[in-house]
């Protein structure tokens, strides 16, 4: 996949003293891409689309959205996916809902939710670590802890198959 990302933002030309071809930059406009049709969008951009549709069922505010751990048990198979969400400004207004994580199972293409194991608020606004600890075939430890001011780590084990 992240070969085909590479190859849709870089073209390629010939250099005229060798063989090889050099990569170019891709000219703007040269490869416009309408960003709301799902059809359009690149399996990475759908995964984002997919896990920010699931947090706006949470809270509708909610507007940034990345993958912050992958998991796979095995070579084919749906994969689970560690999901950060906040609002658009990440200004914090009393509610910690306004930033939430989640754990996912995804399909092998890594272009949708297939199931919603947890969401969650932050317990940190803005500063808190979450990450997959172990990891089997049929559940996953995730652990929290506040990143500057010392909070106590907690552990979380879900059956995620």
């Amino acid at each position: 996949m992240l070969l085909a990302l590479l190859v849709s933002d870089v073209g390629c030309r010939r250099t005229p003293d060798t063989d090889h071809v050099a990569p170019r930059a891709v000219e703007p406009g040269l490869h416009q891409v309408d960003s709301t049709s799902s059809s359009a969008l690149g399996g990475e951009d759908r995964l984002l689309a997919s896990l920010r549709t699931v947090f706006q069922e949470k809270n509708p505010k909610l507007a940034q959205v990345g993958v912050l751990d992958l998991k796979a048990w095995d070579f084919v198979g749906p994969r689970l996916v560690l999901g950060w969400a906040i609002v658009r400004d990440h200004t914090f207004r009393g509610d910690f809902n306004d930033e939430m994580f989640g754990v996912f199972v995804v399909n092998d293409s890594l272009t949708r939710v297939e199931r919603v194991v947890d969401t969650f608020p932050t317990g940190r606004w803005f500063d808190e670590e979450v990450r997959f600890g172990k990891f089997t075939g049929d559940s996953v430890e995730v652990l929290r802890k506040g990143a500057t001011y010392g909070d106590g780590p907690s552990r979380r084990v879900y059956k995620w198959q």
